[in-house]
């Protein structure tokens, strides 16, 4: 298994996996109908495209050469107020192969893919207690209520980078 910076060539693969893996975990959270709109809404194909030129930002995925695995996408200054903060905006890894620490090597790369970042945050639906405990097994602490928190189904997590 690889990590390495995404390419456009990916999109799609990432499109399939990122709706894929949401379905998979967050069908019984929030709904399947939520999970589409929102992929509808903020995860089309042109906007993961975009991600890619996004300044300060990491996209990476992982593969074995035939498949896409799990993806990652943080992006720094995204955080109003604190250009300081790195904010992962989504870690996905497929759901056969979750288990095998992609999710923790892609986590990784992200963290190290800022050098000018102190932290690096996500908010999570707060139904959502597998990943949560994923990200707190990883060393992020939860903080109360943040500006980008203004949904009261999130949680905030974040790690001190240095």
């Amino acid at each position: 298994m690889w990590i390495r910076t995404a390419s456009k060539d990916d999109i799609n693969a990432i499109h399939d996996l990122l709706i894929e893996t949401w379905h998979a975990t967050l069908d019984d959270i929030i709904g399947r109908e939520e999970i589409n709109r929102k992929i509808a809404h903020d995860y089309t194909p042109d906007l993961l495209k975009k991600m890619l030129s996004r300044p300060a930002s990491e996209y990476v995925v992982a593969d074995d050469g035939d498949t896409l695995h799990g993806v990652a996408y943080a992006a720094q200054g995204a955080v109003k107020g604190d250009s300081e903060i790195a904010l992962v905006l989504h870690l996905c890894v497929k759901p056969e192969s979750q288990g095998q620490g992609i999710g923790q090597r892609l986590l990784i790369e992200l963290e190290e893919a800022f050098p000018a970042a102190r932290k690096i945050r996500v908010a999570l639906n707060k139904k959502d207690e597998r990943t949560q405990k994923f990200f707190e097994e990883q060393g992020y602490k939860h903080l109360g209520k943040t500006t980008e928190n203004k949904s009261n189904d999130d949680v905030v997590l974040e790690k001190t980078l240095f």
